[in-house]
């Protein structure tokens, strides 16, 4: 679990510039889906909402992470692109209805209604 404000921005901005190891380069480089980089990138952005973090800079980053990370599920979908990722979940909904809610809080300024069982997608323990 990300414990700082300063490794959630690491992570962040790790995932925003492509950087290796991080769960948009994965997806991106080697078209591989990480269970483990995306809790990452997601404690992260839930730790800027809870530590009530704004960053007009982060914000943005974040948002353009969420539309790398739908695009790359698009392009695994798609018959004109040769994507295909390798551990793709078979419920790709819950990941993105995960990542949404949290861009939701983000925006929001609020963790409100960004409660563990409103989802169906748990994390495996």
């Amino acid at each position: 679990m990300i414990s700082s404000i300063e490794k959630a921005i690491e992570i962040i901005n790790d995932n925003f510039s492509g950087n290796k190891g991080s769960l948009l380069a994965e997806l991106n480089d080697k078209s591989i889906f990480s269970k483990e980089k995306f809790w990452e990138l997601y404690d992260s952005i839930m730790i800027i909402v809870l530590e009530h973090y704004y960053d007009e800079e982060i914000t943005n980053h974040i948002s353009w992470c969420y539309q790398r990370f739908l695009k790359e599920f698009i392009y695994h979908f798609s018959i004109e692109d040769s994507a295909v990722i390798e551990g793709f979940p078979d419920n790709y909904n819950g990941y993105i209805e995960r990542f949404e809610y949290a861009i939701h809080a983000l925006y929001s300024k609020s963790e409100t209604g960004i409660a563990e069982d409103l989802f169906e997608l748990q994390r495996d323990m």
